[in-house]
């Protein structure tokens, strides 16, 4: 018996919903979309190479190369597809009601393919190569290196009815393997939606865990950090991270174009965490993928679950959230408050440009839920004003030094090296809080960025996430 028996009854037609008559598309062609304008378009493709569990298109403009295609397919057969399997599928597959049969399915990927096509499916990826319309210019400091729709699944207009991702040939180098993370990051939605709205929850899981675990797909596919993720955060360039800004409510500061960037670093550096501290083992993503919640209990309950049980209480997000936020200061080598043994992300000199402690003239500073500040403590000890917001949290940290392990004071008065304050609050649409600082010495100026070449490297963003752009 696989899996679980879900409750789910797809009649002949096999996402349940009545195929509408489509727009005429030419022979090889597919549809796309416009992120610039949220229009659809033809793209006119040929088909490169056919592999074990991949079809490879590319644009006819694209001017795609035979060889270019054929590592992407070797790529993904021997490579992206069994990790995400082993990362995102259950292992004893899943069985599905199908006119009032059991219907089983080797893992979500095959599902994925007979929810797109039908019985008419092969168990085959399309992956189609464009020069995706993101408005990037030279001068631009983010693209759209690829995305998944999730109305491929579905009988809809300017759908393509096919288990497909879409992946960018300008500006992204698809020689590079960021460019091949790039595919593993977009079959993670694609797995993620065809397991959350089919199979676990019908519903989709929260944006900021979606793209945590498409983050984690990176490293599982690169087998190694990239810098655009981990180096984003560090060295915060315009100056949000240290006032406050992070995952948990993705794209609230829309009036800053990059700091969108910071909801990928750091929810890429979370969900790392999260898997060093399980012992360096990526199973805690999948009792992610595969929880009841769609929200953070869904991150919780893993943590729960698989972490060091002489830990801290994981079951509690301001728990989970507030020892994330310490150990990013702290870096103990063992134990939660930091990312252990990590070669990249343990190192000292890595972190040596991240900036701290920030002044502000109220010596308080509004945070959304989430969102979080580090303040020096200049005396011995600080204890906050009674009136913080209901939701704000502090702890009182010190960071490992001569090889002394760094901690926290949980309680007031706060004493150690910084005062970490931070909005505990679940609800990602609650309002911002109010907290208190130490008004301790700032020992920096607050960074803007000025012109591309001040990125760590290009970034690659969501469609939804680019400035301007309408969001679904």
């Amino acid at each position: 018996m696989a899996a679980a028996l879900f409750p789910l009854f797809f009649s002949a037609c096999p996402t349940g919903v009545e195929r509408v008559s489509l727009p005429a598309l030419g022979e090889n062609s597919f549809y796309a979309q416009n992120f610039t304008n949220n229009k659809f378009y033809e793209v006119k493709a040929e088909m490169l190479v056919e592999g074990d569990y991949c079809v490879v298109w590319a644009e006819q403009s694209a001017k795609v190369s035979l060889t270019i295609a054929k590592n992407i397919a070797y790529d993904y057969d021997h490579n992206i597809y069994p990790k995400m399997i082993e990362a995102f599928s259950s292992n004893e597959g899943y069985d599905v009601i199908v006119d009032e049969e059991i219907k089983h399915f080797g893992n979500i990927l095959d599902f994925a393919n007979w929810l797109a096509k039908g019985d008419a499916g092969d168990g085959r990826l399309t992956i189609l190569l464009l020069d995706i319309k993101d408005g990037y210019t030279l001068s631009g400091n983010s693209y759209t290196a690829g995305y998944f729709w999730r109305d491929n699944f579905l009988g809809s207009h300017f759908s393509n009815e096919a288990d497909m991702i879409y992946v960018d040939t300008y500006p992204n180098n698809l020689n590079l393997p960021e460019s091949r993370a790039t595919i593993a990051h977009e079959l993670q939605h694609l797995i993620n939606y065809a397991t959350s709205v089919y199979i676990d929850r019908q519903q989709p899981v929260d944006t900021w865990i979606d793209e945590g675990l498409s983050s984690a797909a990176e490293y599982l596919y690169l087998e190694n950090h990239p810098f655009g993720r981990y180096g984003w955060f560090i060295n915060d360039l315009e100056g949000t991270i240290a006032r406050g800004n992070n995952f948990f409510v993705w794209g609230n500061h829309k009036d800053i174009p990059n700091a969108i960037l910071d909801d990928y670093g750091s929810v890429y550096l979370f969900f790392q965490w999260l898997r060093l501290q399980n012992g360096g083992d990526p199973g805690i993503y999948k009792q992610v993928i595969t929880s009841p919640y769609p929200d953070e209990r869904a991150v919780t309950a893993a943590a729960a679950k698989t972490l060091p049980a002489n830990g801290p209480d994981y079951g509690k997000w301001e728990t989970l959230l507030g020892t994330w936020l310490a150990a990013n200061y702290i870096r103990n080598p063992s134990g939660p408050y930091g990312y252990l043994s990590d070669p990249t992300l343990s190192r000292p000199d890595v972190w040596a440009n991240k900036v701290w402690s920030i002044q502000v003239p109220e010596n308080t500073l509004d945070l959304a839920p989430g969102e979080a500040v580090y303040s020096a403590i200049s005396g011995q000890s600080f204890t906050p004003p009674a009136d913080s917001g209901d939701n704000i949290l502090y702890a009182g940290i010190t960071q490992a030094k001569n090889k002394n392990a760094g901690g926290i004071t949980a309680e007031p008065p706060y004493s150690g090296d910084m005062l970490l304050t931070f909005n505990g609050n679940t609800l990602f649409n609650g309002p911002p809080e109010p907290g208190f600082l130490t008004g301790g010495p700032a020992d920096f100026k607050l960074p803007r960025l000025s012109g591309r070449q001040a990125l760590p490297e290009l970034y690659a963003v969501d469609p939804r996430d680019l400035p301007g752009r309408p969001r679904e």
